[in-house]
């Protein structure tokens, strides 16, 4: 009888009593997962499963750029690697566009508001290309949650690192070293603060846990019933 400490079997005439924990846990996975959002156009395969277009501007090395930019959501070329490869003694003092090593599409354009001189300093005291909200197309480059950035190609670029003058996008240099893919329109888009990936911010950001430990609660409620 329940209560006895007698375990109860799940299977032969008493097997309903083990329903209740199943039917618990089945309904816990299945809620949870209706909450989670649906995957965006940003959220499929990396690169859209293609290669980075070659030759790659700069000097920057292919495998290098297939590997951080395409196979990875987390780590970053080697810090200095912009400057060993003379990067911005390439460049000049005019505002450059950088574009997406997959794609081609238009990610960043500098200096702007500021000089050559000191964009240039900003980046290499930080180890990496640096860009702010308005040297940025915003609608090529999108923001998840926790900071990564992303093209809107699905290539990895780097991650937003705000500092005391506010976002400051961290970028590799691998990443974004391709040449134009000659769209017009991309060319003339708006610089600006890139997009959020709103499929997962427009919930807060204590919700997710905060639910699932309400559904382990309601499965350990289950779970007791069957005991």
């Amino acid at each position: 009888m329940i209560g006895s400490g007698t375990p109860i079997p799940c299977a032969g005439p008493k097997a309903r009593r083990c329903e209740p924990p199943r039917v618990a846990l089945l309904l816990a996975i299945s809620l949870f997962s209706a909450w989670l959002p649906s995957a965006s156009a940003s959220d499929g395969a990396q690169c859209e499963g293609k290669p980075p277009m070659t030759p790659l501007l700069y000097g920057a090395d292919l495998a290098v750029a297939d590997n951080i930019c395409c196979h990875n959501t987390h780590w970053a070329e080697q810090s200095g690697y912009a400057d060993r490869l003379g990067f911005y003694d390439k460049l000049g003092e005019e505002v450059t566009t950088f574009y997406d090593s997959v794609c081609g599409l238009p990610l960043f354009r500098a200096p702007v508001g500021r000089t050559f001189s000191k964009w240039r300093a900003e980046s290499e005291t930080h180890g990496w290309p640096s860009f702010r909200p308005e040297e940025t197309f915003a609608e090529n480059v999108i923001i998840k949650p926790g900071g990564e950035m992303v093209s809107a190609c699905g290539a990895h670029l780097g991650h937003n690192l705000p500092d005391g003058q506010g976002d400051r996008y961290c970028i590799n240099l691998v990443c974004m070293a391709g040449t134009s893919n000659g769209n017009v329109t991309a060319e003339n888009g708006p610089l600006g603060k890139p997009l959020i990936n709103a499929a997962r911010s427009s919930r807060a950001p204590w919700a997710a846990p905060l639910l699932s430990l309400a559904l382990l609660c309601f499965a350990l409620l289950f779970l007791g019933v069957g005991l």
